[in-house]
């Protein structure tokens, strides 16, 4: 397909390995689903694509798949780098959009132990329901830093319902959770059991 492109389109074409520039492990379904979806965009671009169109480069933005011009874009981009230059971090994150802005928020509030109480302190208990599933361990882990955070005390229930019903609770402290993100399957355990069938 390379050389066809090259030979009788006269295209500047590349082949380019995935594996050669994907990072971060394996792919999980929402990425191939994403890829899908903006190989698709990126195809129906190139079909409405005239003489005139300026060159566009194909994102998402709050979950929809966008067309940005790519002039634009990149001169956002080196503003960002701009501001990071000039130690303006607030304004770097401000142009990576409100979406990052809102991420390293909770990141931030996740990552510093800061306990500034909000309302009446509760006791609050965690346990996860269903089939494993990627990131169980690191949303507990943010609800958990989330609530420690703002004065409450917080419970781990082991092997969900069941470890309801038999008593399973730990308490869970700031660093208890500490490794969890970097964890697979679940660590305070988790199982498809209805509530009304744990005896």
């Amino acid at each position: 397909v390379q050389k066809l492109l090259s030979d009788r389109l006269q295209h500047d074409t590349r082949i380019t390995t995935l594996g050669h520039v994907q990072r971060g492990g394996a792919p999980s379904a929402y990425d191939r689903i994403l890829a899908t979806r903006l190989g698709a965009e990126a195809a129906f671009a190139i079909f409405a694509a005239k003489e005139t169109t300026p060159p566009q480069i194909c994102g998402i933005s709050w979950n929809r798949i966008v067309l940005r011009d790519l002039k634009a874009t990149v001169q956002l981009t080196k503003s960002v780098a701009l501001a990071l230059e000039a130690r303006d971090f607030k304004h770097a994150a401000e142009l990576r959009g409100p979406g990052f802005v809102e991420l390293l928020k909770i990141y931030l509030h996740t990552r510093r132990m800061k306990v500034i109480p909000k309302g009446t302190p509760k006791r609050v208990g965690i346990l996860m329901a269903g089939d494993p599933a990627s990131g169980m361990n690191a949303c507990a882990m943010i609800v958990a830093r989330h609530l420690i955070n703002n004065g409450h005390t917080v419970f781990g229930i082991s092997e969900s319902f069941g470890g309801l019903a038999n008593g399973w609770v730990s308490p869970i402290t700031w660093e208890s959770v500490s490794t969890w993100m970097q964890q697979g399957g679940s660590v305070l355990g988790t199982n498809g059991v209805l509530p009304s069938k744990v005896e």
